[in-house]
């Protein structure tokens, strides 16, 4: 009986440990400001400049530690810099855009007609400790 008590409230601890670290409510949004057809078109290195609009609709501050653009094997090209630790705090219910520059280390191929997907990854310290948001977006 102990032990069927024990694991019951192992378990009850561990659910609120996990409803406690709970990422807040945030919209993320990438949007990258060079274009594919700039992208596609490049002859050699390319520099392509993203903005990251977030909405924080929750009713804590929370505050963006690191940012990250990447892109997968399918994109055409790769990113030489697409990290950066940043300190942006934002308030509950407010917004904020990062502005992240990164430097394609690969020229497109220009034959490639597949949509160009790019990734990012937002590293967040809030009210319930470190968290994660990623977000994939196509360059139009």
């Amino acid at each position: 009986m102990k032990t069927k008590l024990s694991l019951i409230l192992a378990t009850l601890l561990i659910a609120a440990a996990a409803v406690a670290t709970e990422a807040p409510m945030l919209d993320v949004h990438l949007i990258t400001k060079t274009t594919a057809r700039q992208i596609r078109s490049a002859s050699g290195p390319i520099e392509i400049r993203f903005d990251i609009p977030i909405t924080n609709r929750s009713d804590a501050p929370v505050t963006v530690t690191r940012v990250e653009v990447r892109t997968d094997d399918t994109a055409g090209f790769t990113l030489e810099d697409g990290s950066k630790k940043v300190h942006v705090t934002i308030a509950p219910q407010d917004a904020a855009s990062i502005v992240l520059r990164a430097r394609s280390i690969a020229p497109a191929d220009v034959a490639r007609t597949e949509p160009l997907m790019v990734f990012v990854r937002l590293t967040f310290t809030g009210p319930g400790g470190t968290f994660v948001k990623e977000r994939g977006e196509f360059i139009q």
